[in-house]
C-alpha cells in the first residue's frame, strides 16, 4: 500500500470519528429498521459529510450506492446537488427527498 493511500484512510478514519461514527463497531448480524430493504443514492450537500450520513442510513436497515439505478428507492439531495444523479432518477421515477424528509422516514417508524 502506498504511503499516501494510508494517509488518506486515516484522514477518512479521524472525520468519521469526529462526526460519531466509530469505525471499530462490528456491523450488526442482522439489520433491520426504519430503511430496510430500502436503497438510497445521495447527491448534494448535507448537514453531516456523506459517510456519516450514508453510516446512520445503514444503521436503520439501508443501503447506500452510488449511482441512480431503477432499483434505487430515493434519492436524498441536499445544496447543490449533481445535476446527473437528479435528471436520471427523474427520467426513472425514483422519488427524491431532502434530508429532513429522511430524517422524518427513520422517525415516524420508530
Amino acid at each position: 500500500m502506498r504511503l499516501g493511500a494510508r494517509e488518506s484512510t486515516r484522514r477518512l478514519i479521524e472525520k468519521l470519528k469526529r462526526v460519531g461514527v466509530d469505525p471499530r463497531q462490528q456491523p450488526r448480524a442482522e439489520t433491520s429498521g426504519a430503511l430496510t430493504g430500502r436503497i438510497f443514492v445521495i447527491t448534494g450537500t448535507l448537514s453531516q459529510p456523506r459517510e456519516a450520513i450514508a453510516a446512520w442510513i445503514e444503521a436503520q436497515g439501508g443501503k447506500v450506492t452510488d449511482s441512480v439505478s431503477r432499483q434505487t428507492s430515493y434519492l436524498i439531495v441536499g445544496d447543490a446537488p449533481g445535476a446527473s444523479k437528479l435528471t436520471k432518477a427523474q427520467q426513472l421515477g425514483v422519488p427524491i427527498i431532502d434530508e429532513a424528509a429522511l430524517r422524518r422516514m427513520v422517525a415516524s417508524d420508530a
